[in-house]
């Protein structure tokens, strides 16, 4: 077994251990498993698009996981806390409509923010890559998180948090990724490059 297929079992599932002989979860598998609390994905390296939309996980151990679709835990109004790794690609409005007020975020040295996946080089400049591994960031990707507060990044590269917002550092300067939307406090002015 490869991946893990649609499991659409709202109100009855409640837990669920996925065996390490699992790489995928496919899209739309826990969709609406509004009863499910709990899921242990210690083998997982990739999950679908809307694979736990609208879920009742309350945490995520992500650190195993080296893609994750577009809107994988989206309107998942109960998911507070969240583990990521050292992933290669993550979609857009992941952790959109949850509870995440904490996000510590794995610093990347290649990033991309578009559908041409292209990745900033030494010079911080934009250039297009084939046939070669980098870690991708789709647009909004950490965007529609309503609860979130606190930003971190861990570890050195090309993202940087300054006065509790997220930036990636480029030629130009710094360009603004993710302003928390419970941010503590009434005015901000954003870093000048």
């Amino acid at each position: 077994v490869s991946e893990y297929e649609t499991a659409y079992y709202p109100g009855i599932l409640r837990s669920v251990t996925i065996p390490n002989t699992v790489k995928k979860i496919g899209d739309y598998a826990f969709m609406f498993a509004s009863s499910l609390t709990s899921i242990e994905l210690s083998g997982v390296e990739e999950i679908g698009n809307s694979a736990f939309y609208q879920s009742g996980l309350t945490k995520a151990d992500l650190s195993s996981i080296r893609v994750i679709g577009d809107m994988a835990f989206i309107a998942s109004e109960n998911l507070a806390e969240v583990t990521l790794g050292n992933f290669e690609q993550i979609g857009k409005l992941v952790f959109a409509e949850t509870a995440i007020t904490k996000l510590e975020i794995p610093n990347l040295t290649d990033l991309s923010f578009d559908d041409s996946w292209f990745e900033l080089d030494d010079g911080g400049n934009w250039v297009e890559v084939t046939g070669k591994k980098t870690a991708r960031v789709a647009p909004g990707a950490f965007g529609g998180m309503s609860q979130l507060k606190t930003v971190t990044v861990k570890g050195e590269g090309k993202l940087s948090v300054v006065d509790n917002v997220l930036y990636v550092d480029n030629a130009e300067g710094k360009v603004l990724l993710l302003y928390p939307a419970k941010r503590v406090g009434s005015e901000y002015t954003p870093v000048n490059g």
